[in-house]
């Protein structure tokens, strides 16, 4: 089976905390679905743009990254499917 993925990925849930760069003080709230090398899954409740950088970190502190969005899908009232690829 074909993938277009780079990386594999894996189950990582945790809960994050991110803010979009240029608005620094407004931190959102959501959690990460799987991780690979170059990327995370999230599920935010705000919608995302592509091209948008964030700046993620986990409750537990074991994830610290700036990303760019690739991708937002709406799965649910207020609730978004995040693609991010870390820069």
């Amino acid at each position: 089976m074909f993938t277009r993925r780079a990386h594999e990925r894996y189950d990582f849930q945790r809960q994050i905390q991110y803010i979009i760069q240029g608005n620094p003080d407004q931190i959102l709230r959501g959690t990460t679905i799987d991780i690979s090398d170059s990327g995370v899954g999230l599920h935010v409740f705000n919608l995302l743009c592509k091209g948008q950088r964030i700046i993620v970190k986990s409750d537990m502190g074991d994830l610290n990254n700036i990303g760019i969005v690739r991708w937002c899908k709406e799965i649910g009232k207020n609730v978004y499917r995040v693609g991010l690829l870390f820069l």
